[in-house]
């Protein structure tokens, strides 16, 4: 595996990540998104607010 492969794998995560995110949104009711990561090391976060 090379650096290539890490970061497609990588990718395919946080896309079926945030297709699982949207998915429970969408049933749920509520809202959803990406926010900045607020640390040294950056990077993104997402996160969900459901209705009971």
């Amino acid at each position: 595996m090379n650096a290539r492969d890490s970061f497609v794998d990588r990718a395919s995560r946080r896309s079926r990540s945030m297709w699982l995110l949207a998915a429970a949104v969408d049933a749920h009711g509520g809202d959803g998104g990406l926010a900045p990561v607020l640390t040294p090391g950056g990077g993104t976060k997402s996160w969900a607010l459901l209705h009971r």
